[in-house]
């Protein structure tokens, strides 16, 4: 299958990555540092595995999925 969310790798399609800042912070925003740990947390209170968590994103629709990492 070859859908939005097996993209990575495609630079021609999507041109090449931008270079890493070294001082850019690894969350922006407070809140999304949290919201990062908390996922993993609630998919295994919830009985979630990596394998369920894949089959969901990938039924995500194409616009949604390319909205933003926290859009989605």
């Amino acid at each position: 299958m070859d859908r939005v969310h097996d993209m990575g790798g495609r630079t021609r399609f999507f041109g090449p990555l931008p270079p890493i800042d070294p001082d850019e912070p690894v969350f922006h925003e407070a809140w999304e540092g949290k919201a990062f740990a908390l996922a993993p947390l609630a998919g295994s209170v919830a009985g979630a595995n990596v394998h369920a968590f894949r089959y969901a994103v990938e039924r995500v629709p194409e616009e949604e999925y390319l909205s933003g990492y926290y859009r989605r």
